[in-house]
């Protein structure tokens, strides 16, 4: 049984076909990285994966369950966490406070630990140790991004849906970022559903990617064979280029 299915996925906005007819399924533990250029419906995805978005047509399952039409917070509950591009941590909060609302649903998921405990621990492994009591919203963007991340573990999740994690970092600290996915992945056993423009990471790390362009689904597979498809090719650098 896939760990998420989605089948015929679609949606429109006004006269624009946002997502047309997406179909993908993921592994437990796997990490399936999702690329396309501006506009391509990333995002739009992960929204109606996640219920920030309604679905017009299609369905999605995870864990052999339908949770098409759930709330997020419904969602959640069921095991699956989010990033977001822009940030929407409770900025008047700590860093430690954001991490410990975080945990209120997810008690029967973590019956025998303490939440503080594992609060610090996330702290630690994201980076973040020594700001835990730090107002979250005077921290920098990049700390920010740590808190969101954190924060989404702390629900303790089966399924995390990374939307740009690694943007805004330096050339020096991608690395560090990528490291910290394939952690997270394994001292958790999470299954991880990342979108990144960072193409070197992304092709690294994942173990298929999935590429959209216009709303569609034009290859999937592992990274070296998506990456030599023309029609991946001609969606990047146009027709001209491929």
């Amino acid at each position: 049984m896939s760990h998420l299915e989605v089948k015929n996925l679609s949606k429109r906005f006004g006269g624009v076909q946002a997502l047309s007819e997406v179909n993908f399924t993921i592994e437990e533990g796997e990490i399936l990285g999702l690329i396309g250029p501006n506009g391509a419906g990333k995002t739009t995805l992960f929204n109606m994966v996640a219920g920030t978005l309604p679905v017009d047509r299609g369905e999605v399952l995870f864990m052999g369950e339908p949770i098409t039409g759930l709330l997020p917070h419904q969602v959640c509950r069921r095991g699956i966490a989010r990033t977001f591009q822009i940030t929407r941590i409770f900025a008047e909060m700590s860093v430690l406070e954001n991490l410990l609302v975080a945990q209120i649903g997810n008690r029967q998921k973590r019956p025998q630990a303490d939440p503080e405990e594992f609060a610090l621990e996330l702290i630690e492994l994201t980076g973040l140790g020594g700001k835990e009591f730090m107002q979250a919203g005077q921290l920098n963007l990049i700390d920010k991004k740590r808190v969101e991340l954190a924060r989404a573990l702390a629900t303790a999740p089966r399924l995390i849906l990374l939307d740009e994690v690694l943007g805004g970092l330096n050339t020096s600290e991608i690395p560090e970022g990528v490291e910290l996915i394939r952690t997270i992945r394994d001292r958790f056993h999470i299954t991880v559903f990342w979108i990144e423009h960072i193409m070197g990471a992304i092709m690294r790390l994942s173990e298929r990617v999935l590429v959209l362009d216009q709303g569609r689904l034009i290859s999937e597979g592992p990274p070296e064979k998506v990456s030599r498809d023309p029609q991946v090719v001609e969606a990047y650098l146009g027709e001209q280029n491929a």
